[in-house]
């Protein structure tokens, strides 16, 4: 009896009616997600995904989207998704887009598919696959215009229609021809769909870049002329040229579709007026000053020497800088130089030549309202769509291509001298776009530019947008992760540079015998000893003293830093380390090596400079505590004689010890050599075997070199675990450094024996250490 109740309670509690509520549901809700995921594996079956491409009639770009499509919608019905999908309700009607089979690798129509409108897309993509090896196109058209029937077999022809009139380019259509095909039967077809007059008509194939070939044989097949899948052809039919095939090259024709195919398109930062202003006041004195350091060195280059400025007193008072300057603010306050605009006035150096071409650049933008249509096809030379030769375009001036232009700047990369030479023609440049940041009021430009312009020129040409001289700022090529480099070969051109990114910063251009410093600060008790303060300039032949006397202004009031002369030192940096002090009366490259883009320390003494010749040794020691495990801080003692008696002489003379208790260890690594506190005793090389310090194992030759000392006579504090472990602590925390030091060990290490022939390994047992 109790076995059948057991039984019966059993099979109670496996009937569902038996369950409580919130099981039944949890049973039916697995149910349902069992039932979803099957069927959504057999739509998946079921769904053809493809790439689906289409250029925008209004964002003049191509977009891409990914068409996922139930095999069996029909065409027409996957054209209607498609037009949708890509927002072209309020663009154009449905009946002038169609779907057809493109290669986006080779950007070539395939084939269409007209009388399969009603198929579908299972049985036009032949079937749903994981990948297909070709992709579509939603193409457009205008109204008035009747969608072309493309053949496999063809080969697809982006044609450009060149206005040497105006000077411009319109945006292109896409004609499918096939390579059987004479010249002249091309130029109907092309006659045909523009509704353009045939007899007139000049073709040129671009089949490759700066390879223009004029088409000029009627009868010679597209094939013969060397059409391929994919083609670019610019026909012109204004009829205001007779040029026949030899003379093509000296054309007005040819000069456009020169001028377009080496046109890129840049990006552009500039600073904002603020920080023009600003930087204009605060560099003039330094650059005044150096200049007037410069003009007394003697050169065996006069004709490149520094210009000094004339008609300002040396003492440069505030009134006579802001009249200085008024020149410069009238340049950030003209209008916009994008409408050809400019009312400030130029101001002539003193090298005989304005000081910005701005008159130049400004007298062609008002000759020059560029369409947004022609900007984006010169920029974009291989956009497919709908026609725009109804858009209007203003007149290009044609004489900005004859325009003679003289880049007089020189660039100087050490001893090597690169000179800009003149250029044959201006090349072309147009400022299409520019936006200011609200909160930074940061400045960007988007130019269209000959790629062969040089960067001298190109300078040049962004003066007025900039408001300032080239020679007051620099270029910056920005590279992937926004990784900067600074171009300085005014002779470079801009070429391979499509879609390139420029920061403009603020910092005066360098001339002959001029080198670019960054200057830091070494404070040698600080938990971080090196700190930047500027970015400066030192001439060739300038002294160390002359040096310091045009710094130390700029720091003051840039970094707020006051600084006597006297007790101001330069000195050699390499990396993080000290070296080399510099004597006031040293000369740049004749006594110290200077070259580009070089740093260097400027330390602020307690007292007056100590080291007064170039034979002393200067060396930072620090005194070891092991009673207190305490370091103190750095002192520098000089030396004359290098050698270890008088080193321990100097230490005893600032600490105390007496000579023959003092024992000292060099410190490694880079500068402040950091060791912990609870390793100073185990890990340095204390009473190291050293007859003078330039030789193993000290090796001291320069200056900037550490030393820890003791004495010998104190007893090393004992401490307790706990003070270990608080000390490991601080000391994981000063030092910057985790608790636990990971370290990469596949396995114990044990120890290497080494056996000579008179002590043989034993053959009776295996040794664990040749495991």
């Amino acid at each position: 009896m109790p076995k059948q109740i057991d039984e019966q309670k059993h099979e109670n509690f496996t009937q569902p009616d038996s369950f409580p509520a919130h099981m039944k549901q949890h049973l039916q809700n697995t149910t349902d997600k069992e039932e979803n995921e099957k069927r959504k594996r057999e739509l998946e079956k079921s769904i053809c995904k493809i790439k689906l491409f289409c250029y925008h009639p209004l964002k003049k770009r191509q977009i891409e989207q990914k068409l996922e499509i139930h095999k069996d919608k029909t065409l027409t019905e996957s054209t209607e998704i498609a037009y949708k999908m890509f927002d072209l309700e309020d663009v154009l009607p449905l009946d002038c887009c169609r779907i057809v089979k493109y290669d986006e690798y080779h950007d070539s129509l395939e084939c269409s598919y007209e009388g399969q409108e009603e198929h579908t897309m299972g049985q036009i993509l032949g079937g749903v696959k994981q990948a297909y090896n070709f992709d579509l196109l939603l193409e457009t058209k205008h109204s008035y215009q009747e969608f072309q029937e493309y053949r496999p077999g063809g080969v697809t022809v982006k044609v450009y229609v060149a206005d040497i009139e105006n000077d411009i380019l319109y945006d292109p259509i896409s004609v499918r021809a096939y390579q059987t095909q004479t010249v002249n039967e091309f130029k109907k077809l092309v006659s045909n769909i523009l509704k353009c007059p045939v007899d007139q008509m000049r073709c040129v194939l671009e089949r490759f870049h700066s390879d223009l070939r004029f088409l000029a044989v009627p009868n010679k097949t597209l094939k013969a002329e060397g059409f391929f899948k994919s083609n670019k052809v610019y026909i012109e039919f204004s009829g205001l040229e007779s040029v026949e095939s030899g003379q093509f090259q000296c054309s007005r024709f040819y000069k456009l579709l020169d001028r377009h195919q080496n046109t890129i398109r840049i990006y552009v930062n500039i600073p904002s007026v603020d920080k023009v202003n600003e930087y204009m006041k605060s560099s003039y004195r330094h650059n005044k000053l150096l200049e007037d350091m410069c003009s007394s060195v003697k050169s065996t280059q006069d004709n490149n020497s520094l210009d000094v400025d004339e008609g300002i007193s040396d003492t440069g008072n505030d009134s006579e800088l802001d009249s200085k300057l008024k020149s410069v603010t009238l340049n950030n306050s003209h209008s916009d130089p994008s409408l050809g605009q400019c009312t400030s006035p130029t101001e002539t150096g003193s090298e005989g030549r304005t000081s910005s071409p701005v008159g130049q650049s400004c007298s062609s933008s008002q000759e020059t309202s560029t369409s947004a249509e022609f900007s984006r096809s010169a920029a974009s030379p291989g956009t497919r769509g709908i026609n725009n030769m109804d858009t209007h375009s203003s007149k290009k001036s044609s004489e900005n291509l004859d325009t003679d232009y003289k880049n007089e700047s020189e660039n100087w990369d050490n001893d090597e001298v690169t000179i800009v030479h003149e250029e044959p023609f201006k090349h072309y440049f147009n400022m299409v776009d520019r936006d200011e940041d609200i909160v930074s009021k940061q400045r960007s430009l988007t130019i269209l530019i000959d790629k062969r312009i040089t960067l001298g020129a190109f300078k040049a040409e962004l003066e007025p947008f900039i408001g300032t001289d080239s020679e007051n700022f620099k270029v910056y090529r920005v590279y992937t992760k926004d990784q900067e480099f600074e171009s300085i070969r005014l002779s470079e051109t801009l070429s391979f540079f499509d879609d390139g990114k420029l920061n403009i910063k603020l910092g005066r251009a360098l001339k002959q015998g001029e080198y670019r410093v960054k200057v830091f600060q070494l404070d040698i008790n600080e938990a971080e000893p090196s700190k930047f303060l500027i970015d400066t300039i030192f001439a060739k032949g300038m002294t160390v003293l002359e040096s310091k006397k045009l710094i130390i202004p700029e720091i003051k009031e840039q970094c707020g830093l006051d600084i006597p002369v006297h007790r101001c030192r330069l000195r050699k940096k390499t990396w993080k380390n000290p070296g080399s002090i510099y004597l006031d009366n040293q000369v740049y490259e004749d006594d110290v090596p200077i070259f580009a883009n070089w740093e260097i320390f400027l330390q602020k003494l307690d007292d007056e400079e100590q080291m007064i010749s170039s034979s002393q040794l200067a060396i930072f020691v620090r005194q070891w505590h092991p009673a207190t495990v305490e370091l103190e801080n750095f002192k520098e003692i000089f030396l004359t004689q290098q050698t270890v008696e008088e080193l321990k002489s100097k230490i005893s003379e600032v600490s105390g010890i007496l000579e023959d208790n003092i024992d000292y260890a060099k410190g490694r690594g880079n500068f402040p050599c950091d060791v912990s506190l609870l390793e100073m005793n185990t890990d340095l090389d204390w009473s190291p075997h050293a007859t003078t310090l330039n030789t193993w194992p000290l090796y001291i030759c320069d200056d900037g070199s550490v030393l820890f000392y003791k004495d010998k006579t104190e007893k090393p504090m004992e401490l307790s675990e706990e003070q270990k472990k608080e000390l490991q602590q601080k000391e994981n925390t000063r030092l910057n450094r985790t608790t636990a030091r990971t370290t990469y060990s596949p396995r114990k290490e044990k120890a290497l024996k080494i056996y000579t022939d008179d002590h043989p390994p034993s053959t009776n047992k295996t040794s664990p250490d040749l495991d």
